[in-house]
């Protein structure tokens, strides 16, 4: 699942953009629900649809008239362009990833009796918790979700493990979830 898209804060330091906006800011468009970063420009090398991939993979989303015509006229020649996001809330990026894993990851994966790993980013992981494990929106910014760290979810009793790995102090001790 991709990670949300932090517009023109992708790039930066969490300790520049605290910086040169505010430790508040930062914590809402890092941790708030519904805030969204600032807009990356479309003709940033961070905004993805200046990345070959989701330019010639990503056929779901329609097509932006604007971005279409814009480079069009750069390039000489038509071209269709699809509306990539040019910054998430955690609330987009849950809009974004909860129907895929609905739509496609439970009937291919869930509903045949497979296991499934999903592999994603911090706040894709925190918005498919908050559908999962029905966490409340003014509680989920003060939930941490350990980087690197296997998470394993129990469908049937609807509950979350962190992988042992072995090492000392167990997983539950040296992360806090909030």
């Amino acid at each position: 699942l991709n990670e949300r898209m932090y517009g023109a804060l992708t790039g930066l330091s969490k300790k520049m953009i605290a910086q040169r906006h505010g430790e508040a800011q930062f914590r809402k468009w890092r941790r708030g629900f519904a805030e969204r970063p600032p807009p990356a420009s479309p003709f940033s090398s961070k905004y993805p649809g200046n990345d070959e991939r989701y330019v010639k993979y990503v056929h779901d989303l329609p097509i932006s008239l604007r971005q279409s015509f814009i480079r069009s006229l750069g390039h000489g020649k038509i071209e269709l362009h699809h509306k990539l996001p040019r910054t998430e809330s955690l609330k987009d990026c849950l809009q974004r990833t909860i129907p895929y894993y609905r739509d496609t990851i439970l009937p291919q994966t869930v509903a045949q009796n497979r296991t499934v790993l999903i592999s994603s980013s911090e706040n894709a992981i925190r918005g498919l918790l908050m559908d999962l494990c029905d966490v409340p929106r003014d509680v989920i910014s003060d939930i941490e979700i350990p980087t690197g760290v296997p998470l394993v979810y129990d469908l049937e009793s609807r509950c979350l493990h962190l992988f042992d790995d072995g090492i000392l102090p167990k997983p539950r001790d040296r992360y806090d979830f909030g």
